[in-house]
């Protein structure tokens, strides 16, 4: 929109635009201004004449440009008039009307005509281009090719060359428009670049020629122009023979442009052309320059020919080519001098005595080796190397060491094998110390790029002369350099040897912590860090050694100059404490922390290189220390964010500008054009902001709820940042922090730390966070970081789930789209080249593309799969529209990727989104079995699990294609190949549907179908100690629990191998653990070293996995099949109760502990109902006496807590089945397995209560909490056994339970856990419940431990106290009476308090109504239940500890049965109250018994019968709205 013009705009712009030339003239001198005030004013002026008056300030322009007799103010015109007419944001040139649009086309070409500076020329040449991209597609200026094509043949030299100049520019902008035109222009290049020609025209016909060539399409087109080749080669050659050197650069570098895009150009006269071009590059009488240029040229052509196989081979085989060129380069590198200030430097990198030969060489070898893919290079490189090696002076040699440090990652492993480390040995001993010092660089360089393989062949010879260099003291820039490369070798070696040679480095480098050079004791840094870094707890050997020293640096490095040594330090710290961790570092922590903070954060200035180090340094502190990095937060974010804000260093200027860019020998500074500016960028601030970035992600990470006050700050910092396109890493730092954020916020709420923020925070920051990540997505250029904030997004919605709305989830589903799109796109492109005959499909950049695109579509899978399922019902209405973009990826033409990802993506809709996914089936139903059928094992999987799905949510929908869907599961279950490694996934989704169909489907199977299956399986592939073993057993099971007593006739088939398979033992090779033998793998993988004792056991695991399977087979069989398992119980108790000891793997023990009870239960049954073959109940007593005692001794022996559970769980179900059964000798040894198990418990909660008062103890670590759970867990199961004995045994059990008494009582103290406090109050529970009067006599010790207890801080004890005192009332008699005044207030305050409907208190408060009724029930008489009565009922009803309910609400109707008058209250009051409760009972069936649910809906169809209207209507007034509507009905029957 247009500015609003105010009259003082309106007169400066009528006196800009009128008569008078000079204001026009005075504007466009303060637009080149270089004060910002006056350039700012003159910019505005010109915007309002541009947005008010096109025409006129168009005209004024050309005018300008015409008749100005300054040549700068002609340039300028140029310029501004080029930018109102070049096709963008602000293109002017459909705003001006005919007239003047044809004014300026006129002035443009007069211009060109007349324009005597070579300077304005090329700027109006650009002008006319840019105007003739936008408008000649549309026949907007028909005359412009007639007088480009009369200026290529005019006798004007200059017209000729600016008629080439335009022909270059618009082969670039709109090279289709001149194809027409191909013979004409070949005619006019070949003229033009043929010898009469003047050097100017040739070399402009060069450019236009080059840019040309590249704008054709088809090869047929640019092979017409191959005859040009030997006119361009000639340009060059030509300029050189005439010393014309600055046009024999510039031809160069247009030859360099084209050699980089079409290297295939060059194939014909490639001899030729390399050839001259060598010769160039070997020429020393050469400017530097344009011996470079020739070095570019060929080495652009070698990159650009690994795409191109036929170039490339080519250029190998050219005769000398690499020779040649290595040679070249070799001797650039000896252009070195012994500069006397490198010996001396104060810093690492000081490159004194080195030129921009040696620069140049440096850069282009280590782009050759990687161009030519090594081989070449290596070969001819050995034999100059040697030759430099042994030569006199020391040049040569240093030359070979920094070749050998460019070329190692390019040669890869052939220099391995060429005996290039050996050199690099060599190089040690050499007298002059810059050869030493590039035998440390060369040897780094070598552990970076082939890390273990060299290290574990070289680590006994690269160590001692690394050492040995460590201790040069009279070199301290060689032992700087040596350190450094003490890092390369940290960095990639392996930890075994690393281990070999720690003490030496260690104590090497803690001597140069100390050295009198700040660089040595930077790099001594450094590399310490790393070690540490890299040998983890290895470190903790050297900690007390070298930490105070570390600290020392610390404290006493003060000043600017040592503010890098102070940084160094503090990461190096920062390092070691990470590897030994928090117990170790913990203390030091505290004191380099507080040393940190009592320098004010080290005054962290942005753009400081010191700042990165540091920030890093803070980042590891805080992943070690954890929370107890919060208090150092307040100092540490400021600078930390204004790192992260940091804005690069700008200079821009017009893309035409003459300006340059001042660089002042920063070479941090890069040049960008971006649009119509080009802009300078100092990139060395890039890393200090990745950096901060990073740390800001790390924080939220580590500290989670705790970095709640920085959200805010920190998202307005880095969701910006989504979008920095200036550098790959901030976005990337940008990107992880985002989930970050939200879970940050979520668990601070969650928590109660949010400041006083809800979930309306957590909307407003994730509807702040979530579009802008979409939004980044849509404009990010590299498919890898789309990637990145795919799996950013997916983290996203799962944190946000159900906040997300509508307009989100769809924008979410667009992007999708979009990316789905996008990647189709360069599919076909991908296509398009694969069609070249000189394509090659294994080329690296190829693979490359191809996986990055296969990580998109994983990451679009994922992102999808958790959209839909966080948000079903926002998804469904929206399928139709995706679908449209998801149908066309089910083709056969489709990638399997993306094949996959639709189907992946309709599977998560049908499984997701329930009946509203069932119109869908008919389109993708038949498409799912038909990709379950698919050549392509993804697809096939994507498709087996799409079955599955629509088994188990299709219901009548799928019964149809049963049949069908059987066949084709059949197939990928019974193909040969089906188990083996890569098809395991497959294999098991296949079974996995083939039970859903079972599971969902039993009326529309043919049982002989699935189980022909299975016994073909088993037939062709179930041979014993075959690691498929495990996964045939599976189906078999999953039948078994499908069919029921229908699969009993196949039982004769599966036991016999299944018991097999279970009974299998181990191949076992058993030495003594001191031996020295080494146990024989044989290349086995799955062959395993245990220590049991004295002996060291050879295991093959895969023989466990099997029988663990086929054991938890036999568990289903017998579950399932109950009295029908009868016939294999035997063979199934002896094959699995020597398992409940069989320690070589857990999941055996765990799956016969399992078994244990259904074996029983199965006798049991088969006794009871006449199927135990003859057998009676002594068959049960005599399975019985064999499982338990047997259990109860593999109790004692468990080392697992949680196996101890398990099998404590399988004992109580055990005591249960075999009850009276059970004689003294058993339930003693049950006791007193308990008591040992109670005293195991207990002293494995103390050993974790005094870490609890260690310094670095943290409660929430996760051994800590998953050790009190399995704690808590096994006390559970020892409170099932103990209820379970006490229910057979009742007042028989007291001399046991006295026993226990020792065991129980102290757990009623507060110094006990919730749930051992809970646990012993549970047990005298059971005592009251199931023996009456008996259990009078424990009511003295344990009724007032009662009443304590229903006053504790913990529901699960308070609701355990409750019950047990309504226990007490109802089977204590006269011996409760006495507490009854003590025991109602305390449960009418857990009925009563503002926290009693929390969730947590919910049973608690249930059991405390019971208690009230229980008291009311049977102690009417000690309280005034006038006023208890109303209260209780005022309490229903009660909902969810469901058992207490149906109690409560029975006696409530017995109550009002009988008209009890203090429930019914004066004049029936209470009434609408008991109706409405009595309603609630009815309709909600599982809070009353059918018998007492029919008995109250007779008792309110007796007050309908009964009560007046109005009576009536009073008594129904307190039901809801919706018992109004459920409860008539069951009244009406």
């Amino acid at each position: 929109m247009a500015a609003e013009l105010t009259q003082l705009h309106q007169a400066q712009i009528a006196a800009i635009l009128g008569p008078d030339p000079t204001q026009f003239e005075t504007l466009v001198f303060h637009l080149k201004s270089t004060n910002n005030e006056q350039h700012s004013q003159a910019e505005a002026l010109f915007n309002l004449c541009k947005q008010h008056h096109p025409d006129d300030l168009s005209v004024k322009l050309a005018q300008l440009l015409q008749s100005s007799p300054h040549t700068a103010d002609r340039a300028m015109a140029a310029i501004l008039l080029r930018k109102q007419l070049t096709r963008d944001d602000s293109y002017l040139w459909p705003q001006l009307n005919p007239s003047t649009q044809s004014t300026v086309k006129s002035v443009l070409l007069a211009c060109i005509q007349r324009e005597n500076s070579k300077t304005i020329l090329k700027k109006l040449c650009d002008t006319v281009s840019d105007l003739a991209a936008g408008i000649s597609p549309d026949n907007g200026w028909p005359e412009l090719l007639p007088s480009l094509f009369e200026g290529v043949i005019s006798d004007n030299l200059k017209l000729r060359v600016a008629a080439l100049l335009i022909f270059a520019q618009l082969a670039q902008y709109i090279g289709d428009t001149l194809i027409p035109h191909l013979d004409t222009l070949h005619n006019v290049f070949f003229q033009c670049l043929s010898g009469g020609s003047s050097a100017d025209v040739r070399i402009a016909a060069l450019g236009a020629a080059v840019n040309f060539i590249q704008c054709l399409n088809s090869a047929s087109d640019r092979d017409r122009f191959q005859d040009l080749l030997p006119l361009m080669m000639r340009t060059l050659t030509q300029a050189l023979e005439y010393g014309q050197e600055p046009t024999a650069q510039e031809a160069l570098e247009l030859l360099t442009d084209l050699a980089g895009t079409e290297p295939k150009f060059f194939k014909y006269e490639l001899v030729e052309v390399v050839g001259s071009i060598l010769e160039i590059a070997e020429a020393e009488s050469f400017q530097e320059g344009t011996r470079h240029l020739a070095i570019e040229f060929i080495i652009t052509l070698a990159e650009s020919s690994r795409d191109d196989e036929e170039v490339a081979d080519t250029l190998s085989e050219l005769p000398q080519f690499s020779h040649r060129l290595y040679s070249t380069l070799m001797k650039m590198l000896l252009d070195i001098e012994d500069d006397p200030t490198w010996h001396s430097a104060d810093w690492e990198h000081m490159d004194a005595g080195e030129t921009s030969n040696y620069r140049m060489a440096q850069e282009s070898l280590d782009r050759l080796a990687k161009s030519v893919c090594g081989s070449p290079i290596s070969h001819v490189s050995s034999e100059i190397l040697r030759a430099y090696l042994d030569a006199p002076e020391w040049q040569k040699p240093h030359a070979a060491m920094i070749s050998i440090a460019q070329i190692t990652e390019g040669c890869a492993k052939m220099m391995l094998m060429g005996h290039t480390s050996s050199m690099v040995f060599k190089a040690f001993q050499h007298s002059h110390p810059r050869v030493r010092w590039a035998a440390v660089n060369a040897i780094g360089q070598l552990c970076t790029d082939f890390g273990p393989d060299l290290l574990t062949t070289f680590h006994n010879v690269i160590i001692p002369a690394l050492t040995a260099a460590l201790d040069d003291f009279q070199n301290p820039r060689l032992q700087a350099h040596a350190a450094s490369a003490v890092q390369n070798f940290s960095e990639t070696c392996t930890a075994e040897v690393l281990s070999t040679y720690m003490d030496d480095i260690v104590s090497k480098l803690h001597v140069l912590l100390q050295h009198e050079k700040q660089m040595v004791q930077e790099g001594a840094l450094t590399a310490l860090g790393s070690v540490a870094d890299s040998s983890k707890e290895q470190f903790q050997q050297h900690y007390d050694a070298v930490m105070p020293d570390l600290k020392a640096i610390l404290v006493n490095t003060t000043g600017k100059s040592c503010r890098m040594l102070f940084a160094k330090s503090m990461e190096c710290i920062s390092l070691v404490g990470l590897a030994v961790g928090k117990e170790k570092f913990g203390d030091d922590a505290k004191q380099v922390m507080e040393v940190f903070m009592s320098l004010q954060g080290f005054q962290m200035v942005a753009s400081d290189p010191t700042t990165s180090h540091i920030s890093k340094a803070l980042a590891s502190a805080c992943k070690c220390l954890g929370q107890d990095f919060l208090p150092y937060m307040s100092v540490v974010m400021n600078p930390m964010l204004q790192s992260a804000q940091l804005k690069p260093d700008e200079t821009i200027t017009l893309a035409d500008s003459d300006a340059q860019i001042d660089e002042s020998g920063d070479e941090s500074i890069k040049t960008l054009a971006l649009g119509d500016k080009r802009t300078g960028i100092k990139t060395s601030l890039f890393e200090e902001k990745t950096i901060a970035c990073n740390t800001l992600c790390c924080y939220a990470d580590e500290l989670k709820e705790a970095f709640f006050p920085w959200i805010d700050q920190v998202a307005s910092t880095l969701v910006p940042l989504l979008k920095f396109y200036f550098h790959e890493e901030v976005r990337r730092a940008a990107v992880s922090a985002m989930p970050k954020l939200l879970r940050s916020a979520k668990l601070a709420i969650e928590n109660g730390q949010a400041q006083g923020h809800n979930e309306s925070y957590l909307k407003q920051l994730s509807d702040y966070i979530i579009p802008a990540l979409v939004e980044a997505l849509h404009k990010e250029p590299e498919t890898k970081i789309c990637s990145n904030m795919l799996e950013s997004l997916g983290e996203c919605i799962q944190i946000s789930g159900l906040l997300l709305d509508e307009s989100q989830v769809k924008g979410i589903l667009d992007e999708i789209k979009h990316l789905l799109m996008a990647s189709s796109s360069r599919k076909r492109e991908r296509e398009e080249r694969a069609k070249d005959e000189d394509f090659d499909a294994e080329d690296e950049l190829f693979k490359e593309e191809n996986e990055k695109e296969e990580a998109l579509f994983d990451k679009i899978d994922n992102c999808s799969t958790t959209l839909i399922t966080t948000c079903r019902a926002i998804i469904a209405p929206l399928f139709e529209e995706l679908s449209t973009y998801l149908t066309p990826m089910w083709g056969k033409e489709m990638m399997a990727r993306e094949r996959r990802v639709a189907i992946r993506m309709v599977c998560d809709i049908l499984g997701q989104c329930g009946e509203a996914a069932l119109k869908y089936y008919d389109t993708y139903l038949y498409r799912l079995l038909d990709a379950s059928s698919d050549e392509n094992p993804d697809v096939r999987l994507a498709g087996a699990y799409g079955v599955g799905v629509c088994a188990e949510f299709g219901g009548s929908v799928f019964s149809p294609v049963v049949g069908d869907a059987l066949s084709r599961l059949d197939a990928i279950i019974r193909h040969p190949n089906a188990t083996d490694p890569e098809n395991m996934i497959e294999y098991d989704t296949a079974v996995g549907a083939l039970d859903k169909i079972c599971q969902h489907h039993r009326d529309s199977i043919d049982a002989a179908q699935v189980v022909k299956v299975l016994m073909s399986l088993q037939a062709s592939q179930m041979e014993i100690d075959d690691q498929k073993v495990s996964h045939m057993l599976r189906p078999w099971a999953k039948t078994c629990k499908c069919l029921g007593p229908d699969f009993l006739p196949h039982m004769s088939v599966v036991m016999p191998s299944l018991l097999q398979s279970a009974q299998l033992k181990p191949d076992e090779t058993i030495t003594l653990a001191d031996s020295d033998a080494e146990v024989d793998k044989s290349g086995d993988e799955s062959i395993e070293t245990v220590t049991l004792g004295d002996k060291r056991i050879a295991i093959k695991t895969s023989v466990l996995k099997e029988k663990a399977t086929a054991c938890n087979m036999l568990c289903c069989y017998a579950d399932e099949l109950k009295e029908g398992f009868f016939p294999w119980i035997d063979q199934g108790a002896s094959t699995l109760v020597p398992f409940l000891k069989f320690y070589f793997h857990e999941e055996v023990r765990k799956a016969a502990v399992s078994a244990m009870p259904k074996l029983l239960h199965s006798a049991k049954l088969a006794i009871e109902n006449g199927q135990a073959q003859g057998h009676n109940e002594s068959y049960l007593k005599q399975l019985s006496d064999y499982i338990i005692p047997a259990l109860v001794e593999a109790l004692h022996k468990e080392p697992e807590t949680k196996i101890c559970s398990n099998m404590l769980g399988a004992l109580s179900e055990c005591i249960e089945i075999s009850g009276p059964l059970l004689d003294e000798s058993h339930v003693r040894s049950i006791v007193d397995e308990i008591k040992q198990v109670l005293t195991a418990s207990s002293s494995r909660r103390k050993e974790r209560e005094e870490r609890m008062y260690t310094e670095d103890f943290d409660e929430e670590e996760e051994p800590f909490k998953e050790g009190n759970q399995q704690e808590d867990e096994l006390l559970d199961r020892i409170d099932n056994c103990l209820s379970n004995l006490i229910k057979t045994f009742k007042a028989s059990f007291f001399p046991f339970f006295d026993e226990l008494s020792t065991y129980l009582t102290p757990m009623w103290g507060n110094d006990k856990t919730p749930r051992e406090r809970n646990f012993a109050i549970c047990i005298f529970d059971s005592i009251v419940e199931q023996c009456g009067e008996a259990a009078l006599k424990y009511f003295d010790p344990y009724l007032y431990q009662l009443l304590n207890a229903s006053n504790d801080e913990q529901p699960d004890v308070q609701q355990a106290a409750a019950y047990g005192l309504g226990l007490c009332a109802e089977f204590g008699g006269s011996a409760f009476t006495p507490v009854v005044g003590d025991a109602l207030p305390l449960l009418i305050d857990m009925t009563s308090h503002p926290n009693s409907k929390n969730y947590e208190n919910l049973y608690a408060y249930d059991n405390a109504v019971s208690a009230i009724c229980k008291i009311i029930l049977f102690h009417r008489d000690s309280i005034d239940a006038a006023q208890v009565v109303p209260l209780w009922l005022n309490c229903l009803p009660i909902r969810d500890d469901v058992a207490e309910a149906k109690y409560v609400h029975e006696q409530l109707c017995s109550m009002v049965e009988r008209s009890d008058g203090d429930l019914l209250g004066p004049n029936n009051e209470n009434l609408p109250k008991i109706v409405a409760v009595l309603a609630e009972a009815i309709i909600i069936e599982e809070l009353a018994t059918e018998e007492a649910a029919n008995r109250m809906i007779k008792y309110l169809k007796h007050l309908q019968q009964t009560l007046s209207p109005s009576d009536l209507a009073s008594a129904w007034s307190s039901l809801t709205p919706q018992q109004q509507i459920d409860l008539p009905p069951m009244l009406s029957d």
